[in-house]
């Protein structure tokens, strides 16, 4: 394939495979999009393999490692780090109280949004079937691309860059958008067990949430509705049925208090 029609490929997004993208051409095209990010590209090869998800590797004429042993070095670098993090700032914190707030942090939801922050979607490289279903935006392939990276710059540089690598994106989120490491992300982290509890106390009984889907199949939504003792507490609509019911129990909270 002629590099320029290669490069209109990898203009944005990496797009489905083609018979014709070798290794060379691949790598080379990833480098360039990862100085875009100004992601340091040391170990080109083990950097590439990071974002590399199954579906791709599987689809590649070349034999390329897909990211999931990365995934897995990554997740107990994150869980280090964070540790760490939080035992530095809250010193007199209980370890029931740190835990909580450490699943807060190291989890689908908000692993994705630090990977959206520092653009790692434009970097995934997804097979056919997971760029139509429009993979380089799933909450669950970010979350491990995020952890994958760190898996590669822990074997590129050691415990000390990757913790800086890690803590800096953290911070750089946090100015934009919420600081993690903040006690209160305990709140937004499990809204829907605390309404449990507070509904509990007011009125001896659970929630119950109802769903139904709406929408077109391609653009499939779910409405949403909470209920206690068959009175109707709040209704939304939320293309993730699990975090709709989040969201819907933080919007509950919030008019209850």
């Amino acid at each position: 394939m002629k590099n320029d029609l290669l490069s209109d490929y990898f203009l944005n997004e990496f797009m489905p495979l083609h018979p014709s993208f070798t290794r060379e051409d691949l790598m080379r095209e990833f480098v360039k999009k990862a100085n875009q990010l100004n992601l340091d590209t040391t170990a080109p090869e083990l950097l590439f393999e990071a974002f590399t998800h199954k579906s791709f590797a599987h689809e590649s004429k070349e034999e390329l490692k897909d990211n999931e042993r990365l995934e897995f070095l990554g997740d107990s670098v994150l869980q280090l780090v964070v540790s760490e993090r939080l035992m530095d700032l809250h010193p007199t914190t209980k370890e029931g109280k740190l835990s909580k707030l450490r699943s807060s942090i190291v989890n689908e939801s908000s692993l994705s949004a630090l990977a959206r922050h520092v653009k790692f979607q434009k970097l995934i490289m997804l097979g056919k079937g997971e760029y139509r279903e429009k993979g380089h935006n799933k909450d669950s392939l970010l979350a491990n691309c995020f952890e994958a990276y760190l898996g590669a710059v822990y074997l590129t540089h050691g415990l000390d860059t990757s913790r800086d690598r890690c803590l800096e994106i953290f911070q750089s989120y946090a100015q934009e958008h919420t600081d993690l490491f903040e006690m209160s992300s305990i709140n937004d982290f499990d809204a829907k067990s605390r309404l449990q509890e507070k509904l509990m106390k007011l009125h001896k009984e659970v929630p119950k949430y109802s769903s139904v889907e709406v929408g077109h199949e391609k653009e499939k939504m779910f409405k949403i509705s909470v209920s206690i003792k068959d009175q109707k507490l709040g209704e939304l609509t939320h293309k993730s049925k699990k975090k709709g019911m989040q969201e819907l129990a933080r919007l509950v909270l919030k008019q209850m208090n």
